[in-house]
């Protein structure tokens, strides 16, 4: 486990795990974007409301019943440190 962990850390010195939204380097706890982007990020609330941009995007393209993103996202957009 230890030497997965001073693997992991050697290969962030040269490949460092970067947030999509903002490009900083993010923790290793840190999996999508980092803590400070995530809670930035505004919600959608496509489940409670008849106008999901979501779902009309897939409507026609697939079979589908419905669907749904809890978060919006644009890159660069929002997300300054």
């Amino acid at each position: 486990m230890k030497a997965f962990l001073l693997l992991n850390d050697l290969l962030d010195l040269f490949y460092p795990n970067i947030c999509p939204a903002c490009e900083k380097p993010m923790q290793r706890s840190e999996k999508f974007v980092c803590l400070f982007c995530e809670l930035q990020l505004p919600k959608t609330n496509f489940i409670s409301g008849t106008d999901n941009s979501v779902y009309k995007l897939f409507l026609g393209r697939v079979d589908i019943n419905q669907a749904d993103a809890w978060l919006y996202f644009v890159k660069r957009a929002w997300c300054k440190k």
